[in-house]
């Protein structure tokens, strides 16, 4: 990786001729740069422009060397709890319509600020963000503390917070496969076509590429977006319209979220009634 960064130039290069491409205008008295292992960069490679960070901030979003958003959940769990608890305090005087629209402005929407970059993230770190959806979820109904939460939830048609990364990397996917989305993402994924005319030829499957290690290359956008999108049923996956498109797909993540029988029969007389609608 170091011969390779030499090769053009240093990073502090890189990240200038970037920048001069896309017509960027950027500070470059803060410019950062954050080393993933296993790779070593030395300081001269790294050129003198470029401050070698960890953690580093983009766009809110909080980048470590690991790639595991730690200390970026860690934020978005204090600033979320600190907002519902002082939207705690005001609860009675709020009606069930309001609570719900505080909430969604000043703690869901933390949630799902970039939750997308989470896919692949250690089970321990987002159960973090589950507790906070669970004490909004409790917060609004008005329920007992040590409540099952999975009623509540439902109850708000809320989805858990995985399936909140799964749906937001299904809509990116499907903006990268009808090249609605930047370049570099249409990029990042491949249709599979079958070199024989086999029953999956005209089912609008994407390639999954390899991934040695779950935390690295499991992670990855072209890997998740591969995944997540081949388990879906083939009449969401040849829909052309976005608006139906993210309704059907919210249908389907709430049936897997909360796979009850009496839910499972209320997700087919939806399913059918959009079916019959559209």
């Amino acid at each position: 990786m170091e011969k390779k960064i030499n090769e053009r130039g240093g990073a502090s290069n890189i990240v200038e001729r970037n920048r001069k491409k896309n017509k960027l205008k950027l500070n470059t008295d803060k410019n950062a740069i954050v080393i993933s292992p296993p790779y070593e960069v030395t300081m001269d490679t790294i050129g003198d422009n470029v401050d070698l960070l960890s953690p580093v901030r983009n766009l809110g979003v909080v980048f470590d060397s690991h790639l595991n958003f730690e200390q970026h959940i860690t934020n978005v769990y204090s600033a979320a709890y600190y907002h519902l608890r002082n939207i705690s305090r005001i609860r009675k005087a709020l009606t069930l319509d309001s609570a719900k629209a505080i909430t969604q402005a000043f703690v869901t929407s933390r949630l799902d600020y970039y939750n997308s970059l989470l896919a692949g993230s250690p089970s321990s770190l987002i159960v973090r963000l589950q507790r906070v959806q669970n004490m909004a979820a409790k917060m609004i109904t008005r329920t007992k503390k040590h409540d099952h939460v999975s009623p509540i939830l439902k109850s708000l048609h809320w989805l858990q917070i995985e399936y909140r990364i799964h749906f937001k990397i299904l809509l990116l996917t499907f903006h990268a496969i009808y090249n609605t989305a930047p370049t570099y993402m249409s990029e990042m994924i491949q249709i599979r076509q079958p070199k024989r005319q086999l029953r999956s030829f005209n089912t609008l499957q994407l390639v999954v590429p390899r991934a040695r290690l779950r935390s690295a290359g499991g992670g990855t956008f072209s890997f998740q977006a591969a995944t997540l999108w081949n388990k879906l049923p083939l009449e969401i996956r040849n829909l052309r319209t976005l608006s139906i498109f993210r309704s059907r797909v919210n249908s389907f993540l709430f049936c897997h979220a909360f796979s009850y029988s009496t839910l499972l029969l209320f997700c087919t007389l939806s399913s059918a009634y959009e079916r019959y609608c559209t």
